[in-house]
């Protein structure tokens, strides 16, 4: 009687533990790729999440079931596009779980190019952007430069 009672609150504990949840991330302060070395560092890269824990919880919570959605607010600091790249595999990966992704944004480039923050967003199953926000996408350009005449003027090989 008495394991019985005390199984049956344990098993309500849990089922309150367990409640769906909705996971939230922070883009806007950027992404750390390691741990500052300096306390300075710390305290100026508080807010900001590492890579490769972001990458191990998305990781941990597309197979935990109580997980039900994720949402994200992009853009702000910029990120790098190699991490984005691999949040952006890691997001679709969360997505493909059958799990709701959800990112907002302030802007998409306001006073800068917003392709890779955009890029990035289009890894959610939704895209939300502030009325008042921006999408500034811009082209990509590359630019060689050739100094192979120059050093032949000055004799280098």
């Amino acid at each position: 009687m008495v394991n019985s009672m005390l199984t049956d609150r344990i098993t309500r504990f849990r089922q309150r533990r367990t409640a769906p949840l909705i996971l939230e991330l922070d883009l806007t302060e950027g992404i750390a790729e390691e741990p500052p070395s300096d306390p300075i560092s710390a305290l100026t890269s508080m807010r900001r999440p590492r890579l490769a824990d972001v990458l191990d919880g998305l990781r941990r919570a597309r197979s935990d079931d109580r997980v039900r959605a994720l949402v994200a607010k992009v853009g702000g600091r910029p990120i790098g596009l190699a991490q984005v790249q691999e949040l952006h595999a890691a997001i679709r990966d969360f997505s493909g779980s059958g799990k709701i992704t959800v990112a907002w944004a302030e802007t998409f480039g306001d006073f800068s190019p917003g392709n890779v923050p955009y890029y990035l967003a289009t890894a959610f199953d939704r895209i939300y952007l502030q009325p008042s926000g921006d999408l500034g996408l811009t082209g990509i350009s590359l630019q060689n430069w050739f100094y192979r005449g120059a050093l032949d003027k000055l004799g280098v090989e």
